[in-house]
């Protein structure tokens, strides 16, 4: 047969648009733009570009997060559509961010390590259900049920291991892999917290525990593998990890609140698979183009496996099909079909990562082969999700693919209703990872929660009103409060709104705790325990240039009530054990607590962490003098007596020590490692901490 000319085709398809244009106006443009879907015509992305701007600039510039910059991007059937950022390189230039500035990405690192075992199973070198065992044979803990973990349960964190990453994990100016290291001999003397499969909670040693099957199936470092299997076919030139050599001054600058206006040094994760690799958000963007249609990295069925609704295999939040979340795990995602977009049934992944000073996110529309990814220096992964959700948003209206951007939700004012006793069973105390919530009702229809951490001396207190049919809600509607029972426990749950005026919404749905039943302590035991009440417990393992210390309380504070320490339950003078099984992240980081004395100093041990009480410190001497690093390593921890008040500490630091300042609330006041400085200012009542390495003399001067 004769081909037909090509010219009367065209003519005929642009009279018909015209012709469609006039009649129909911009339902045609709908049209063609969905075609973009599948590669044909392009949609304009200019207005969605300076939108996605000004709401990075919302974020910099109106909420008080400390956010320094924002990165982010948009890929549409593998083309970069919108690429942009809002802030500063550093606070003292105005050196703008770059597509090629980079950032750390947090957990988002997570799904590069589900990737890489994923390519190991399509190798036929890794089958996700046999145990780990198969692969690391040195692989042993105390309880032993862990034969049972498989590859599968440790990217969809259902294996059961309770703690997170330990000391050493991330530290300033320092890639020490420690935590990587000691991770085998630390879980030998482990129990799990749960049957291994029976449900996901957040886990961070199992990703550090899935690097180190990479490493041993592969025969190389992890970072070795990532690169030749993923960043280098995908042509991630500025995608690292914390043992690569790079050029450190292409990480946008971070900053702390001990001192705002200093970069702090630059940020290594050395937990690789499960924080540690650092991106820039068209990257990521090209990395989670692996997971449309267009991705070649991974077979078909690796990224189905990857994308599948993981979390449904264990115990899980009631009527999950009809609940506006964000967390709702497949393997290395945190979300399988997120809120937003559940609202339009369009399937949505996600993960979100978070360090002490970077953020990021990243979100896949697969049927649609569409990719946005956010990276921030400052505020959370939260901020970031909501503004990729917003820009993939846009673009589907753009496209025709939606009508409308929904308005955003809440669950309405609430109206007062009595509360009756069916409903006040649920008063009591629910337990989670290192805090307890209490919960009191009134028959007139008001809740309160009262929160209480490990690490912070206050209570935080939360209203809630009875809105009937065992729903309460807080007062703007924001938040609704419901009680489930399943497995003989009761669970406290929460469904929240997040909402963040002139950038977006985002949603959460989860278990805040469970209901801890009455635990009877003999007079012997609960003599022990009373003894330790309310007193603080230094750490002595974690190293003076940690991350964390800066960021957070230095000092834990041992809680009693009915029986348990915080949500760990008592079971002699000197041991308690966490019991609460909560999924989705509130039963995550989770600890047993053992006490010990030596030369009549006592002593907590959590996992690898060890912590001297508050009875063990001495005061520091003013005038000058000298603390040495013992043999074990230890950080030396001294009280500031309240004269000291306003003093000046000086200090003589050898190579590899450094020096922390604390008030007596336990909030950081100077690190030298982060500030570079050797003098601070001391707080009366407060504290001081040094470390190095062993044998090493610290010189100190007060005045």
């Amino acid at each position: 047969m004769k081909k037909l000319s090509k010219r009367p085709i065209i003519l005929l398809v642009v009279f018909l648009v015209i012709l469609l244009t006039l009649t129909f106006g911009n339902k045609v443009k709908s049209v063609f733009n969905l075609i973009n879907s599948t590669g044909k015509i392009d949609s304009d992305y200019s207005t969605i570009s300076a939108d996605e701007k000004e709401k990075a600039t919302t974020l910099v510039n109106d909420y008080k997060k400390g956010i320094t910059s924002v990165q982010y991007a948009m890929m549409d059937n593998g083309k970069l559509v919108v690429s942009g950022s809002s802030g500063v390189y550093s606070k003292n230039s105005d050196i703008p961010i770059t597509s090629d500035t980079m950032y750390g990405i947090g957990s988002v690192s997570k799904t590069f390590t589900a990737a890489a075992i994923m390519k190991l199973v399509d190798m036929k070198k890794i089958d996700l259900d046999k145990p780990v065992v198969d692969y690391i044979p040195d692989f042993t803990m105390e309880d032993e049920r862990y034969k049972k973990i498989t590859t599968r349960m440790l990217l969809n964190h259902s294996s059961g291991i309770m703690q997170t990453a330990g000391p050493k994990a991330e530290l300033f100016e320092d890639n020490e892999t420690t935590a990587h290291d000691k991770l085998l001999e630390q879980l030998k003397s482990e129990r799990l917290n749960a049957e291994p499969g029976k449900f996901s909670v957040y886990c961070n040693d199992g990703f550090i525990l899935a690097e180190i099957v990479v490493e041993k199936v592969s025969g190389q470092s992890f970072t070795e593998f990532i690169h030749e299997n993923i960043t280098t076919p995908l042509g991630m030139n500025n995608t690292k990890t914390s043992q690569d050599d790079f050029d450190r001054n292409k990480l946008a600058k971070t900053y702390s609140s001990i001192a705002p206006k200093v970069e702090t040094p630059p940020e290594n994760v050395n937990v690789i698979g499960t924080g540690g690799i650092y991106s820039t958000a068209q990257e990521l963007c090209e990395f989670g183009n692996i997971f449309t249609k267009k991705g070649k990295l991974l077979s078909v069925n690796s990224v189905n496996e990857m994308r599948s609704e993981e979390y449904k295999n264990g115990l899980w939040l009631d009527n999950i099909e009809n609940t506006d979340t964000t967390i709702n795990y497949g393997l290395g995602f945190d979300g399988t079909n997120i809120f937003p977009f559940n609202q339009y049934g369009i399937k949505a992944i996600s993960k979100g990562g978070d360090t002490i000073f970077y953020h990021s996110s990243i979100v896949i529309l697969p049927e649609y082969n569409m990719t946005a990814a956010v990276t921030s220096s400052g505020g959370s992964n939260t901020d970031d999700e909501i503004l990729a959700c917003n820009m993939l948003l846009e673009a589907l209206k753009e496209k025709g693919i939606i009508q409308e951007i929904k308005a955003d939700k809440s669950f309405g004012t609430p109206t007062k209703t009595l509360i009756g006793e069916n409903i006040k069973k649920y008063e009591g105390t629910y337990g989670a990872s290192q805090q307890t919530f209490k919960v009191q009702m009134n028959e007139s229809g008001a809740m309160t929660i009262l929160g209480t951490s490990l690490y912070f001396p206050r209570t935080k207190s939360m209203m809630y009103i009875y809105n009937g049919e065992g729903i309460f809600l807080n007062q703007d509607g924001s938040e609704k409060i419901t009680f489930e029972e399943k497995d003989n426990k009761v669970y406290l749950r929460s469904d929240l709104y997040i909402n963040l005026p002139g950038v977006g919404q985002t949603a959460l749905a989860q278990y805040w705790g469970q209901k801890l039943e009455e635990n009877r302590l003999t007079p012997e035991v609960n003599k022990a325990w009373e003894n330790r009440k309310n007193k603080k417990y230094f750490d002595l393992t974690d190293k003076y240039n940690s991350e964390p210390k800066s960021a957070a309380s230095t000092f834990m504070v041992v809680k009693l009530d009915n029986g348990y320490q915080l949500s760990n339950k008592i079971i002699d003078e000197n041991k308690s054990i966490n019991v609460v099984e909560v999924p989705v992240e509130a039963g995550r980081d989770t600890f047993d607590y053992t006490f010990f004395k030596k030369d009549n100093i006592e002593y907590m041990k959590a996992a690898e962490n060890i912590l001297i009480s508050e009875d063990g410190l001495k005061e520091i001497p003013e005038g000058k003098s000298v603390c040495t690093i013992e043999d074990n390593g230890y950080n030396i921890w001294y009280k500031v007596n309240d004269n000291l008040q306003g003093k000046k500490i000086t200090v003589e630091l050898p190579k590899n020590s450094g020096f922390l300042v604390y008030t007596k609330e336990g909030v950081c006041t100077e690190q030298s490692a982060l500030t570079k400085n050797n003098s601070a200012t001391l707080s009366g009542g407060g504290y001081i901490m040094l470390g190095g390495e062993k044998g090493e003399e610290i010189n100190i001067t007060i005045e």
